[in-house]
């Protein structure tokens, strides 16, 4: 076990560093949904878009923002072209893979909400629904970016 950590010292810092910043990112997130919900009066709607909606949107945006600044700074250290990463395109692939990320959320609270069942149960199958959607995001979270935005440096292996 100690020759592999070892071994993987540098992938299982930039997983920790990743984590950390999933869970700021979320912080975020939460922070600016709730700035709209305090500014937005409940039951505000315009053009089909509710407060919750509008608040769900900006909260997202804090939180990929705060998450990319902080994976291209912090996060991914070992990247192969840093250039690209940083640039415009590499944001934008940030964003789409974040969007993508989101969608795979959304469905998997809505395929658990097909199980729920009694009404003062519900918060127990809801946490326990984040918490799998939580792993399964993160998981192609990481995953999608470090093939698609932050690809390591190839190494000459003789």
């Amino acid at each position: 076990m100690h020759d592999f950590i070892t071994k993987n010292q540098n992938i299982i810092y930039e997983i920790l560093r990743f984590i950390i910043v999933g869970v700021l990112a979320t912080i975020v997130d939460y922070l600016g949904a709730q700035l709209i919900l305090w500014i937005c009066p409940t039951g505000w709607t315009f053009l089909f878009i509710t407060e919750i909606d509008l608040a769900t949107t900006v909260g997202f945006i804090f939180g990929v923002i705060f998450n990319y600044i902080l994976s291209i700074s912090f996060v991914f250290k070992n990247v192969e072209k840093a250039s690209d990463s940083k640039s415009a395109k590499g944001f934008t692939k940030f964003v789409i893979l974040g969007i993508i990320g989101l969608f795979i959320g959304i469905g998997i609270m809505r395929v658990f909400s097909i199980f729920w069942t009694e009404m003062e149960d519900i918060w127990w199958q809801f946490l326990i629904a984040f918490v799998i959607k939580t792993g399964v995001t993160l998981v192609y979270n990481y995953i999608s970016r470090k093939i698609f935005i932050f690809k390591a440096p190839k190494t000459n292996i003789e």
